[in-house]
């Protein structure tokens, strides 16, 4: 029966997303499912078995109600506990093979991913954990023998029924018991990630693509000992007739000592898990971070080679966005909140578990993220998170069903957009909801705050649930959405159903004005699918990602991994543009003018996206000094394009017309086929550019931008005061100057320069209202509006 359910779970499951095979989540689902078949089907076997071979063969002999006639054992045989065992290994393994062929034939339905980690991963994930399940149960079932035995010895009464649910009990008790250690750590500590005995490695957030899990080999080679010692303690154990466990002495010393070894190598590895990357606690975390700066009621711990200038403006930036977001809510949050800042998104992902998501866990009060330059541009959002944690019930501070147990991710996300929008916006969230409502792509409101937010793609889920909190808050304030948060339902605070205030929502998009060049980004962002609707995003990103990393240094290397790509996602846009760079860098040219047409004229991709394929072939033709074709190419860029940053870009490229500033532009924006951008190469052109053209700020501007984003705060600030000094032909970038001297100031603490950067550029001409409205929120946390 268990081999049974095993194969229809196989089946069953590869029907499902992301489950049609082999690989990390089908790992993650098999790891919570095997181990427990395996442990009960060995433990209730153990009890049938018991007491079949000690049924009466007198008829008649009544012991009870509803209960079966039993008498002593009557063959007096002991029970080798090494033959238990070895049949839970057995079994286990049984079902994690049933499992694995049922379901490897939906691989072979729909394309297998990467066959040799994925069945690695399935391995060492719930593979190792059927094997531990199968033992595990056969202990139970050997100490419910025992019990059977004993009793039956004593003529005491024997009851089948309450026998199975004591052999069902015990043999779940364990893994659900390692679980919850999990969920302790998860409760108790920055982890998000787990290493389980039974289900194997989970990597704790589900937007995360790029799985690591490199700790799980040493974590099996604990499991595999962990086998190794119970297999010699059981070839010394037999249980009697009359129900006693006994010792008995093998006269095997050798075999003996391979059992203490294996023993002090499991708990070895068990104690030394921080060194392996298996667990860690807030000390191990702090410990291996180094740096600490508190300021008002933030505390910094962050990676020590991190720039102290840095951590000092972004805990003054903290302590101003707990009190910006508390103005927006209308009450006071958490007295004091603690950031952990990574070096990278792979130490956070080593340490805590998420590499290219940022974590707040509210009721720690604590944000993880990975730095990302000042003012970082997701810390107000995971703050907020923390600051409506003093709003929320239950004991993750989260809204939802029973106390937040069963949370509502469209609530938690959108009142955290809503009161942290994207600072380098834009377009404002009503805006991308109104281009999301002419495209048919606004999903309904029942969905997104609903566990359905998970099954949408990441920026559609977010942007419509942080536009409707901000409308909500906006028609109804603060108080309501604060009653909302903390669990009153929308009827008892509005008298009106979420049907009913999402008619009222859409009702007002219609008066809300989109750019007629948004529908092509919009369309490229929120038209996509969400994790779940992918084959095999693991797979897929992180041959992208080696693709990516590859193109100047191996651009052979690069090639293959975009075919790999594109074998599995023939429409995948990343792979193709890739795929372009990295012919280019082998030298043909032609080749890459034809895959860059191509993408350009795809009349299946979004005008936003055509534009990627035409902005690439443009920077070819100017890095090869093409400049008449490259100026009318990224003319047509700027058709398609909204966006500040992306059309500065493309203008100060189009308008380099000198031979310096072309071929500064080429080393800053572009780079050589070969080696990519060249930041020194830049460096070098732009000071000999400025010095050529002391009244050109462009180029100074140029230098104090890159240097701002290096962390050079010191040496940025002249340079970009001495460019707003000068003439700055581009209006962009002239705005964006000011800008990033606001930036700059504001991190020196040079207020008197940041009011000053403020005020020049809320009256620059052009910039757009939700872009002015992000930067006003950054000055406002300054002190410089």
């Amino acid at each position: 029966m268990s081999l049974g359910l095993a194969a229809a779970l196989g089946a069953g499951l590869g029907f499902l997303p992301l489950l049609g095979g082999p690989g990390y989540e089908t790992s993650v689902v098999a790891g919570l499912l095997l181990p427990a078949l395996a442990a009960n089907a060995e433990a209730l076997r153990a009890v049938s078995k018991s007491l079949q071979s000690t049924r009466s063969r007198g008829e008649g002999i009544s012991l009870g109600d509803g209960v079966e006639p039993y008498s002593r054992p009557r063959d007096g045989v002991n029970l080798r506990a090494l033959d238990v065992f070895g049949h839970g290994l057995w079994s286990g393994a049984l079902i994690w093979l049933t499992f694995v062929l049922m379901n490897s034939l939906h691989g072979l339905r729909l394309g297998w991913c990467d066959p040799a980690s994925d069945l690695e991963l399935m391995l060492l994930g719930p593979g190792f954990g059927a094997l531990l399940a199968g033992v595990w149960g056969s202990v139970v079932g050997l100490l419910v023998r025992r019990r059977i035995r004993h009793r039956l010895q004593r003529g005491q009464v024997v009851r089948p029924r309450s026998l199975r649910m004591l052999a069902l009990s015990g043999a779940l008790a364990l893994p659900l018991g390692c679980v919850g250690v999990s969920v302790l750590r998860f409760l108790t500590s920055p982890m998000v990630f787990a290493y389980d005995p039974f289900v194997g490695y989970f990597s704790g957030s589900i937007y995360d693509t790029v799985i690591n899990a490199q700790g799980l080999l040493t974590y099996r080679l604990g499991s595999l000992a962990s086998l190794g010692a119970a297999a010699v303690i059981a070839f010394h154990l037999e249980l009697g007739p009359q129900g006693k466990l006994h010792w008995l002495w093998r006269r095997r010393p050798g075999l003996t000592l391979l059992g203490a070894a294996s023993l002090a190598l499991s708990l070895g590895i068990t104690f030394n898990g921080p060194a392996l990357g298996h667990y860690y606690s807030t000390a191990d975390i702090k410990h291996e971070l180094r740096g600490h700066y508190s300021y008002g009621r933030c505390d910094l711990a962050y990676d020590a080679s991190l720039p102290r200038e840095l951590m000092i403006a972004t805990a003054r930036d903290c302590d101003a966005h707990l009190r910006q977001l508390e103005a927006f809510f209308g009450a006071r949050g958490p007295e004091r909140v603690t950031a952990f800042l990574f070096a990278s998104g792979q130490q956070k992902q080593r340490l805590m578990g998420a590499m290219n998501v940022y974590i707040a866990k509210p009721w720690r009060r604590e944000v993880y993220l990975q730095a990302q330059g000042y003012p970082h541009p997701v810390l107000g959002h995971e703050l907020a998170h923390v600051v409506t944690g003093a709003y929320a019930k239950g004991p993750f501070k989260v809204p939802g069903r029973m106390w937040g147990v069963f949370a509502n991710p469209g609530l938690i996300e959108g009142a955290a957009v809503a009161a942290a929008p994207d600072e380098d916006a834009d377009l404002s969230l009503q805006q991308w909801a109104r281009a999301m409502l002419d495209l048919d792509l606004l999903p309904p409101l029942d969905r997104v705050f609903h566990l359905g937010f998970l099954g949408e793609n990441s920026s559609t889920a977010y942007t419509v649930a942080g536009a409707f909190v901000e409308w909500f808050r906006t028609v109804y304030g603060k108080e309501a959405l604060r009653r909302w948060y903390g669990g009153e339902s929308l009827d008892s605070i509005t008298g009106k159903d979420l049907r009913e205030l999402e008619g009222a929502w859409r009702a007002s998009l219609s008066e809300v004005v989109v750019p007629p060049a948004a529908m092509g980004v919009a369309k490229a962002r929120f038209d996509r699918p969400a994790v779940f609707g992918r084959h095999c995003p693991h797979t897929v990103d992180r041959l992208l990602n080696e693709a990516r990393s590859l193109v100047g240094s191996d651009p052979k290397g690069a090639l293959e991994a975009c075919e790999e790509v594109l074998e599995l996602e023939p429409e995948n846009l990343g792979a193709r543009l890739a795929r372009a760079k990295a012919t280019a860098a082998r030298g043909d040219l032609e080749g890459a003018r034809q895959q860059y047409r191509k993408i350009a004229g795809d009349a299946r991709l979004s005008s936003s996206q055509r534009a990627m394929g035409l902005e690439e072939l443009a920077d070819l033709e100017l890095s090869q000094g093409s400049l008449e074709a490259a100026k009318a190419t990224f003319a047509e860029v700027l058709r398609a394009t909204v966006g500040e940053d992306r059309m500065r870009s493309v203008e100060l490229r189009m308008d380099a017309n000198d031979p310096r500033a072309r071929s500064a532009m080429v080393a800053l924006l572009i780079g050589s086929s070969s080696r990519g951008r060249d930041w020194i190469d830049a460096a070098g052109q732009l000071g000999r550019w400025a010095a050529t053209e002391p009244h050109n700020g462009l180029p100074e501007y140029l230098l104090g931008k890159n240097l701002y984003g290096n962390g050079r705060f010191d040496l940025a600030e002249p340079r970009l005061i001495a460019a707003s000094n000068k003439r700055i032909a581009n209006a962009k970038a002239r705005a964006e100057n000011w800008r990033t001297l606001l930036f700059v100031a504001c991190a020196r603490a040079d207020i008197p320069q940041a009011k000053r950067a403020f005020a020049a550029y809320a009256k620059e001409p052009g910039v757009p209202a939700a872009r002015l409205s992000g930067v006003r929120h950054f000055a406002e946390r300054c002190g410089a509006e």
